[in-house]
């Protein structure tokens, strides 16, 4: 996570930033990559989220595959938005921080929060936890601080007990792991064991009240059933399935996706180093944003997520 708050990267452009074809070039491309993760990815599988939270005591497998859909629906739309607006930026000379740094690879809540929303984690540090005292004041204080934090967290995003709940969810994690170090164990359980903790708070966090989240989390546990009726399995649509997962593939090698990304190789020949360069990844952007445009144009209107908050 950068030591910077989010306004201070900004202070010195709005004096001075350089504008180039290069920058301008660059942001398109990430403003349609991030357009793709909004309507390829997110909007597709909001669907499957919407049908399980609608659905009053939805069965084991709709509760798992909507809670599931949510967590990718939410992560792609906001990561998506982000992208978006740094590409905007750059394409204007701004130099915008990240805001997410691949979140669903962390092995703890600690590490969770410092790839997960980037710019808030750093507010709510540096205008919260410490100037409550941090870790300055006693064990006991410093566990108070994060819960205060994470509680106060919860309620920047709505007055509603789901999102108090979800952040007190978080804070309480993240005294734990204060207190008790990571999870033990190999790191692929301890990942495993944070999906989970971050899936279950998005269960709360997406419900429209807790009576909503606690009948997802009764299917959860298979207390309503284990199958789903037929009528509203037909509202499971083949395309949303497949659209999951992709996503759900592209959040797990997202460090390698953008490695890929970034890799440049070097081959013998100055002309085949040029196509590489130019013509293959411009032609992939150009496929991409073909079939995002034509996604779009079959498909609603559907704000990002993040609008309501």
């Amino acid at each position: 996570m950068t030591s910077k708050c989010p306004c201070e990267d900004l202070t010195g452009q709005f004096a001075h930033r350089v504008h180039s074809l290069d920058l301008f070039a660059q942001g398109t491309t990430l403003f349609a990559i991030g357009l793709a993760k909004k309507v390829l990815l997110a909007d597709t599988v909001a669907p499957l989220a919407n049908l399980a939270f609608q659905t009053p005591d939805p069965s084991l497998v709709l509760s798992w595959v909507g809670a599931i859909a949510y967590m990718i629906q939410l992560y792609f739309d906001f990561s998506g938005y982000s992208d978006m607006a740094i590409g905007i930026g750059m394409m204007l000379g701004f130099h915008f921080m990240r805001n997410f740094d691949t979140p669903y690879i962390s092995s703890s809540i600690t590490e969770f929060w410092r790839r997960w929303h980037i710019s808030l984690s750093v507010w709510l540090r540096d205008y919260l936890y410490i100037p409550l005292g941090g870790n300055r004041l006693g064990v006991a204080r410093t566990y108070v601080n994060l819960m205060l934090v994470m509680f106060l967290g919860g309620l920047w995003h709505g007055a509603n007990w789901t999102f108090v709940l979800w952040g007190l969810w978080h804070g309480g994690w993240l005294a734990v792991e204060r207190a008790t170090g990571q999870v033990a164990g190999s790191r692929a359980f301890a990942h495993a064991t944070t999906l989970l903790i971050v899936l279950i708070g998005w269960v709360m966090f997406r419900a429209a009240d807790v009576s909503e989240a606690m009948g997802v989390y009764r299917g959860m546990m298979g207390l309503n059933g284990l199958a789903t009726a037929p009528d509203i399995a037909l509202a499971i649509t083949t395309e949303s399935l497949l659209f999951l997962m992709l996503g759900l593939s592209v959040a797990a090698f997202e460090p390698q996706l953008n490695r890929l990304a970034a890799h440049r190789l070097s081959p013998v020949s100055p002309d085949a180093l040029t196509l590489f360069n130019t013509a293959i990844p411009t032609s992939l952007m150009i496929g991409l944003g073909a079939f995002t445009v034509m996604k779009m144009a079959e498909q609603s209107f559907s704000p990002f997520l993040y609008f309501q908050f």
